[in-house]
């Protein structure tokens, strides 16, 4: 996700490219399970709605990357979004 550099090989592209299409498939899934089993008070957490803006920048990611749409370095920031979800693990160790 955050980890391309110029010059990197084919294949290296496209193993980043579906690893970063596997998390935000299981992100989305996760997403839709907890609005499903809290309601409207999924979105009063905090955390939560912390993970929802990580998931809706990840769809938001790929549609422009479906459409073709290039952004430059907006597309780095859509991606380096996605990395901030390590704080929320980084909360829970004491």
């Amino acid at each position: 996700m955050a980890a391309t550099y110029f010059g990197q090989s084919e294949f290296y592209s496209i193993v980043t490219h579906d690893l970063n299409l596997m998390f935000t498939v299981i992100y989305i899934f996760e997403a839709v399970i907890l609005i499903i089993v809290h309601g409207k008070s999924y979105f009063t957490d905090g955390w939560r709605l912390f993970d929802f803006l990580i998931v809706v920048s990840g769809i938001v990611g790929f549609i422009l990357q479906v459409l073709d749409i290039h952004m430059g370095p907006g597309a780095t920031i859509l991606r380096a979004i996605r990395i901030l979800r390590v704080f929320k693990m980084v909360k829970r160790f004491k």
